[in-house]
Parts: C-alpha cells; structure tokens; sequence
C-alpha cells in the first residue's frame, strides 16, 4: 500500500504560476457615450414601432420592462456625456 503524500500527488510545486491579467483598455467615455447614444436610439424606435403596431403589453408586461430599461440607459448615458464634458481638451483632441 502507498503511503499517502504529497509527492504521491503530482510532486511538489517550488513556485506558483499567476496567469497574467490582460490590462484592461483605457475607458473612452466619447465612444462608450455614442454606442449607448446608438443603442438607445434603437431600442427607443423599437419600442415606439411596437406600440404604433399595437403589439406592446399582449404578452406579460412589455412596455414596462423595456420603458424601464429605456430609462435607465438615458441615466447612464447622462453619466456618459457629463464625463466627457469634464474631459480636458487635451484628451478630446487625441
């Protein structure tokens, strides 16, 4: 029978391996502000079509979620646009 340890597992280990983090890209609150800008736009046409077609609240309650989720993308995006109004000029020129 083997006696049980450490070595009996795989070996010892001398070091830890850390697996790099990629860094992370710089945030750009000019670009993040218009693809929100973008997407708001699109889900606002959406919702005002499928009311106009009628088809808003026939299944569970539509109009709600999607208002909801209308409102808090204008909140977001209001976050968005006052970053990039306290952003140096410099860093609009790059």
């Amino acid at each position: 029978m083997a006696l049980e340890k450490w070595e009996n597992e795989g070996g010892r280990v001398k070091y830890a391996v850390v697996p790099e983090q990629p860094s992370a890209p710089p945030p750009q609150p000019r670009k993040d502000a218009d693809d929100l800008a973008e997407q708001l736009r699109l889900m606002s046409d959406s919702l005002a079509q499928d009311y106009a077609n009628g088809s808003v609240g026939q299944r569970f309650n539509t109009y709600a979620h999607r208002s909801r989720v209308i409102r808090q993308m204008t909140a977001e995006l209001r976050k968005l646009e006052a970053a990039v109004a306290e952003e140096p000029q410099s860093a609009r020129s790059a």
